[in-house]
């Protein structure tokens, strides 16, 4: 019986000491004073099966606190009964105006937390990156919440770049000490996704247009003002007012609006209004939309257009003049009326005494016919370019069409419309030097003004006439400013 009283002595002794030695910030504390004694039905392994005996100690130091301690925590129990925890959680998150991420933490335990560190992770999409920030969080009393607001605005990363922003809060990511040894890790982390109400389509927020104006990144446009003709150095290609580019170019509605009554034709375009009426859709109703005319010329001109290859590497001809020799950048009704009757090399390196199709050319060919298309239908010269790409001077280069399409600028090329909108379709031939029509600039013209023989060669800089969200850091002048993933 000695030996059992002297060890729960020594034990006692042990317990009174690891007691006064926790003090931590909680504010919950016990003290084990002489002639008191305790009742629990909790039994502490190995050690106490009797607490009869613990009135006979004295605490001589005092009020001892215990909250954190985890080599105490069944010790507390064992005095207390069932021990409370803190619960830190994250219970909402939030979005206002595109840039203040709002979210609510939230104590839902009973004991109070210590300061922690609450953990954001900002994912912007493809083209804007991400963000992670963290933010210190005070002590919150059990079932206590407070929120927080990040203004997102001043990031070097921003989210015009993509169609969804996704936020991902995990509360007590890094305490001030430890992590919590009784806050429960289940609930800590909180997961929300918003649309970016820039890019869905609909007119709404404080938006001027579909998507554009307001508090949105692209700038709105009226596509059929300023569309008068111009006559820039290589304004010829497009035989503006011509009877024959008219003709063409109404019959590219015409097509379309037959396409879009059809649900199979319909069904192999990349882009269309989904809020059109197909069953009645008329050349009308196309001719007023600059989007369904870029959507028209795209569609015609894959349509009746065979690729083929030039003989000879022609790279500038002045003016657009007509000419006996096809090979070289065909003006507008020369493609119209004469392509069809040219032999060459078609894809496939095949070998054709006539072209297949109504009209055949290469990559300037189909370019400079969808630019005098667009322009004939009352597109605006501000809204719509033929662009160059060079690999060289002598050659090995790309001509395309760009187009303010939707209230953005995409590349225009090869298929329907829409063919080259995500950038998994990306093609370094679609990174520009170039731009031109009627009223700026000129077909095909390296900046080497040092070269004597190119002294009136002038490039137009395609991300001053042609780049999206001007404004913006992350989605600046580069070629990814053509890609719904980084403009949508």
């Amino acid at each position: 019986m000695g030996k059992h009283h002297s060890q729960r002595k020594v034990f006692l002794f042990l317990l009174t000491v690891t007691l006064a030695l926790c003090v931590l910030s909680s504010g919950l504390s016990f003290s084990i004073h002489s002639s008191t004694a305790f009742a629990t039905d909790s039994v502490f392994p190995g050690f106490i099966t009797d607490l009869s005996q613990v009135a006979t100690y004295d605490d001589r130091l005092g009020t001892a606190t215990e909250i954190w301690e985890t080599n105490n925590s069944q010790l507390r129990e064992l005095i207390y009964g069932p021990i409370g925890t803190c619960d830190l959680s994250i219970v909402r998150v939030w979005l206002e105006d595109r840039t203040t991420i709002w979210y609510e933490i939230m104590n839902q335990g009973t004991l109070e937390s210590r300061p922690s560190t609450t953990k954001i992770e900002i994912y912007f999409g493809t083209c804007g990156g991400n963000q992670t920030i963290y933010q210190e969080e005070p002590g919150l009393g059990g079932g206590s919440s407070k929120t927080v607001c990040l203004n997102i605005s001043s990031l070097p990363e921003n989210w015009c770049g993509c169609k969804m922003l996704t936020v991902r809060v995990e509360a007590n990511y890094r305490a001030i000490v430890d992590a919590e040894p009784l806050d429960p890790t289940s609930n800590d982390v909180l997961t929300a996704t918003f649309d970016n109400l820039c890019a869905d389509g609909i007119q709404n927020q404080d938006e001027q247009g579909i998507d554009c104006g307001g508090s949105c990144p692209a700038s709105c446009r009226d596509c059929f003002a300023d569309a008068d003709f111009g006559s820039a150095e290589d304004a010829g290609y497009f035989c503006l007012g011509s009877s024959v580019v008219l003709d063409t170019a109404r019959l590219a509605l015409q097509e379309y609006a037959n396409c879009l009554r059809d649900p199979d034709c319909r069904a192999t375009l990349r882009v269309y209004d989904p809020l059109m009426d197909f069953s009645a859709v008329t050349v009308e109703d196309l001719e007023r939309n600059t989007d369904y005319i870029m959507e028209a010329v795209a569609y015609y001109v894959d349509r009746h257009t065979t690729f083929m290859y030039d003989r000879d590497s022609h790279i500038y001809e002045p003016g657009g003049a007509a000419s006996l020799d096809l090979d070289g950048p065909m003006n507008a009704e020369d493609m119209i009326q004469r392509s069809g009757s040219r032999s060459g090399i078609i894809l496939g390196n095949q070998l054709v005494d006539t072209c297949p199709n109504d009209y055949c050319g290469d990559c300037e060919d189909h370019a400079i016919l969808r630019e005098a298309l667009m322009r004939s239908l009352g597109i605006s010269w501000r809204c719509a370019f033929c662009a160059d790409h060079y690999d060289d001077y002598f050659g090995g280069g790309h001509t395309f069409n760009l187009v303010y399409y939707r209230n953005k600028w995409r590349i225009m090329d090869y298929g329907p419309l829409g063919s080259y909108f995500s950038i998994s379709q990306y093609w370094n031939a679609h990174n520009p030097h170039n731009v031109w029509n009627d009223r700026v600039g000129e077909y095909w013209c390296p900046d080497w003004l040092s070269d004597p023989a190119c002294w009136i060669c002038c490039n137009q800089d395609p991300y001053r006439w042609t780049q999206n969200y001007s404004d913006g850091d992350t989605c600046g002048s580069t070629w990814r400013t053509y890609y719904e993933e980084c403009a949508p």
